[in-house]
């Protein structure tokens, strides 16, 4: 006896739409639009079908269930297409499809013939390619299809943005889940507790409720602490299953079966049911409330994962597991507070993820991706990031115009690098008649793509210590490819390739990953980041071609790789390797050097000395070294301080040459100016050594710089030195742009009785009164007011110290003298 879906209301409401618009239909988890819609469309219309699902899975499952709902087999009125695999005949009405599949589908048949009506399900996950593919075809229902209807379903009951996308479409929503869900909030969790909380959370619920159990947990390693940890319940009656997207297709649906030898089971699952899956018997769902995210940042090219709690929405999802066929409870493993700082929505992966190949696929279709009718826009970083990998694979122009080699590529489907990998390797294939190249081609791209999970990250190693199901997955999937070339192989010869052509294979596919040793354990890329294996290399090893990894802080985490000789990179990638000239200052020696160097990327391969240096090449090396310092900075930068000081004063005072107005500029003393100064690059090119830089007359150097009026004013209105009353010349300190100092014997300044300044009157000079023995004795600004003031106080002491100097009663009628002592 069948059950009613709470979606079923609206059916007839969304039939009667379709005949004029398109649909946004919102419905909670549990609503049932994944099964009830798609069967009410094949029943009440004649339409070919296209529904998209984001996991392969759930593809195969939902398939399944939908046709042994119409009591037929799979391939019949219901199929599907996955990567791989198809199932589908001329009957075939319902299509159910992954994203891309639609992706590349519209690509070759941008009218979609025969497609009557695409449905978007679980469009709420905004995975990459259902953001991309409902653009595209929005711009196929807008300029070539006004008879092509779109529905747009999401768990989501806010689908106003969807409406900025679609603005005619109509908007349906449904009631949600049939069964009410218990919450029972369970408590925080620090990260580092989190297998062991949840393994001792999951043991209490199977002993105090009945029904089968799926908890969620944010990655496989915690699956697999979890499933150690709970080892022992599986000789209570009780089964327990992994579930994530790194399982062989074969061994996720053996999760998703409703029973197991009448087992109660334990669903240890990540995110990947979060949504379309039913699992049957699951009346139980524990939370941890955490999730791995994977943040691509453009600026390095590498992808960083991270753990962080869910949104409100993915929780809300997760719950809805337990209510699809009966009341149910969920456990989350956070506080009733926090959950309401959750954020609302996860942020969409077109926001956070490599768009290399929505780049070259809207290169393909003629639009640029920032001109088509997203939800949401990449950042400028994102494009530059992908439209610099593409060009340099020369998958497009520098119009950013898909080229011959990229049409080529999107007819592989893989990613961009290893679409152009593979097709550089096949032309080598077909030039030597030896395809041992493009098979170990064929074979890493599988590889990567089925990502299995070890701890040795040689790659040759890994492939011969695959188990079962993942070595016959991987097989099936790099056989196909050869074939897709043109290469014939079979399983056996897929395995038996060298180390040598693994390693050239991933070197051609991620060129900017190819690493040199720094020692057993760290490595410098190609790109010019640092790169790091887990542990220290058991065997010795020059070079490595890194198949994967992820960032961690500025360097790259080392997942995959390959030795790879230093000789065969020098054969293979010499068109990548530039031989320049370089002088350069060596700080240790204090002495300039020249040499030839050979570069692949960031990397330094080889260097041989150059004969000796000319002025020309000195005075460029140390521009090359000082410009990256601040002139504070520079070495020697106490010659020159006070002529700096005198500048900005003048600067700071608002001095300008008399008769030459104020249009002249005052420079701002920066490494930049300096070094474009022809006086400053005569002093360099005469130089070898910091030695010898410390022994040149900075100020006159600096002074060089200025305009002759320039100079003359800074000599006059700020000078070095300054005449006091005993008729010598004191030098003046510039200690700031707004302090200068004259240190002189108090005997030498009698009879002034006006304050001492420069600049034209504007700068007060701090006078620093010395004691016969040249010791600071009194500090002022306002001399007049000293000598009417303290100073009968500095006298006493003065005169008791040194009775044979001349101390007067009033210093300011008495004759100054350099001499300190008192006439005879």
């Amino acid at each position: 006896m069948s059950v009613s879906l709470p979606v079923e209301s609206i059916i007839p409401d969304l039939i009667a739409s379709l005949s004029t618009d398109d649909v946004l239909l919102s419905a909670p988890p549990g609503a049932g639009k994944s099964t009830a819609i798609p069967l009410a469309l094949l029943k009440a219309t004649s339409s070919r079908i296209l529904l998209l699902q984001p996991r392969r899975v759930v593809v195969k499952q939902l398939a399944m269930y939908l046709a042994g709902q119409l009591g037929e087999a799979v391939g019949q009125t219901v199929g599907y297409r996955i990567r791989g695999e198809q199932k589908v005949s001329a009957d075939t009405r319902l299509e159910i499809i992954t994203e891309g599949i639609l992706t590349r589908r519209l690509q070759q048949d941008p009218e979609l013939a025969g497609v009557d009506i695409v449905l978007f399900d679980e469009f709420h996950e905004r995975s990459l390619h259902s953001d991309f593919s409902l653009a595209l075809a929005t711009e196929v229902r807008q300029t070539l299809r006004d008879d092509l209807r779109l529905v747009v379903m999401s768990a989501t009951l806010d689908v106003t943005p969807l409406t900025k996308l679609l603005p005619n479409a109509i908007v349906l929503a449904s009631e949600g889940r049939r069964f009410a869900v218990e919450e029972i909030y369970a408590g925080e969790c620090h990260i580092s507790q989190l297998s062991q909380r949840m393994a001792a959370l999951t043991a209490q619920v199977l002993k105090e409720e009945r029904g089968d159990i799926l908890v969620f947990l944010p990655t496989v390693k915690h699956i697999n602490q979890v499933a150690s940890l709970l080892s022992g319940v599986e000789k209570t009656n009780v089964v327990v299953l992994p579930l994530h997207g790194n399982l062989p297709l074969e061994q996720q649906q053996l999760a998703l079966k409703p029973q197991i030898d009448n087992l109660r089971k334990v669903i240890l699952a990540t995110n990947i049911a979060e949504t379309s899956l039913t699992i049957e018997g699951i009346r139980l769902v524990i939370d941890s409330g955490r999730e791995q995210i994977a943040q691509f940042h453009p600026s390095t090219q590498m992808t960083e994962l991270s753990l962080k709690m869910i949104s409100q929405a993915s929780a809300e999802q997760r719950k809805g597991r337990a209510g699809r066929l009966q009341t149910g409870i969920c456990y989350r493993l956070w506080s009733k507070e926090s959950h309401s700082r959750l954020a609302e929505f996860s942020l969409p992966a077109i926001r956070t993820q490599d768009i290399t190949p929505l780049v070259l696929h809207s290169a393909d279709w003629g639009t640029a991706l920032d001109a088509l009718p997203l939800l949401d826009y990449p950042s400028s970083a994102q494009l530059d990031s992908a439209s610099g990998t593409l060009r340099s694979l020369a998958l497009i122009d520098d119009q950013e115009r898909i080229t011959r080699l990229g049409k080529d590529s999107l007819r592989l489907p893989v990613d961009p690098r290893y679409a152009s990998m593979l097709l550089r390797l096949r032309e080598e294939a077909e030039l030597t008649d030896d395809a041992e190249l493009l098979l170990a081609g064929c074979l890493i791209t599988a590889l990567a793509e089925e990502s299995p999970r070890t701890d040795n990250w040689i790659v040759s190693e890994v492939l011969s210590g695959l188990p079962g199901p993942v070595r016959q997955s991987i097989s099936r999937q790099a056989l196909r490819y050869a074939a897709m070339l043109g290469a014939k192989a079979d399983r056996d010869d897929i395995f038996r390739i060298s180390p040598a052509s693994i390693a050239l294979a991933i070197a051609y596919a991620q060129p900017a990953w190819l690493a040199q040793a720094r020692n057993q354990q760290e490595f410098k890329l190609a790109m010019g980041t640092g790169a790091e294996l887990t542990q220290p290399m058991t065997r010795s090893a020059s070079w490595l071609a890194v198949l994967s990894g992820q960032r961690k802080e500025a360097n790259l985490l080392i997942r995959l790789a390959e030795p790879i000789d230093e000789q065969v990179i020098i054969d293979h990638f010499s068109g990548q390797i530039n031989t320049v000239q370089r002088a350069f200052y060596d700080v240790q020696s204090d002495a300039m050097r020249a040499e030839e160097q050979r570069y692949l990327g960031q990397i330094l391969m080889s260097s041989k000395p150059l004969a000796k240096l000319n002025g020309g090449q000195r005075a460029a090396c140390w521009r090359d070294w000082l410009i990256k310092k601040a002139v504070k900075d520079w070495p020697f930068f106490n010659e020159m301080e006070e002529t700096i000081q005198r500048i900005n004063m003048a600067i700071a005072l608002g001095l300008t040459p008399d008769g030459f107005g104020d249009e002249e500029i005052w420079p701002e003393i920066k490494a930049d100016w300096m070094l474009s100064q022809e006086s400053v690059l005569a002093v360099l090119a005469n130089s070898s050594s910091i030695a010898q830089l410390t022994k040149v007359a900075w100020s006159d150097v600096i002074l060089q710089c200025l305009s002759w009026s320039q100079r003359q004013l800074i000599e006059q209105l700020l000078p070095a030195k300054l005449s006091v009353p005993s008729g010598s010349s004191r030098r003046l300190r510039y200690e700031s742009d707004s302090r200068v100092v004259l240190s002189v014997k108090m005997q030498e300044m009698y009879g002034c009785n006006t304050p001492v300044t420069v600049g034209r009157g504007r700068q007060p000079v701090t006078v620093e009164l010395l004691s016969p023995a040249g010791r600071p004795i009194q500090t002022t600004n306002d001399l007049p007011g000293f000598w009417r003031g303290s100073y009968n106080d500095v006298r006493k002491d003065m005169k008791g110290r040194y009775p044979k100097h001349f101390w007067p009663e009033d210093p300011t009628t008495a004759i100054p003298s350099a001499k300190t002592t008192k006439n005879k």
